[in-house]
This record gives C-alpha cells, structure tokens and sequence, in this order.
C-alpha cells in the first residue's frame, strides 16, 4: 500500500486525499479511508502536515427556528 500511494506522490507530490482515492480506485484498489490517510503520513510526513494547515476552517452556523420554509 505505502509503495503503491508513494507511486501515486511521486507524481504530484501536492495532491490531496480525495485524488489519492480517485488514483487507488482508478487501479482497482478500494481501501479504507483511514488507510489511505495512514500511508499518505508514512510516506510524506512532511507533506501531510502542510496539506493539513491549508484546510478552509469554516464557520458554524446554527439556527434555532425549525429547518422549514414558511411560505
């Protein structure tokens, strides 16, 4: 598995875990979310760490009304 992400890195060392996924179905490989993200962090730690810090924090929002249009 590690061999096969490392692969698929070495490509486009900057691709992020949904193409890594796409590029392992592509293949034919269906494998556990957990799984991939585990040997995307034994591959390139470094990497990893950075594609993280890029992450969109967004906003929660809440409503306290019922979810409904009132027309």
């Amino acid at each position: 598995m590690n061999e096969i992400v490392r692969e698929i890195l070495h490509v486009n060392p900057r691709i992020g875990f949904r193409l890594v996924q796409g590029a392992l179905r592509q293949r034919g490989i269906t494998v556990q979310r957990r799984r991939i993200l585990g040997a995307m962090r034994r591959v390139d730690p470094v990497m990893t760490t950075l594609r993280a810090s890029r992450t969109i924090i967004r906003p929660r929002y809440c409503n306290d009304a019922n979810l409904c249009i009132l027309s």
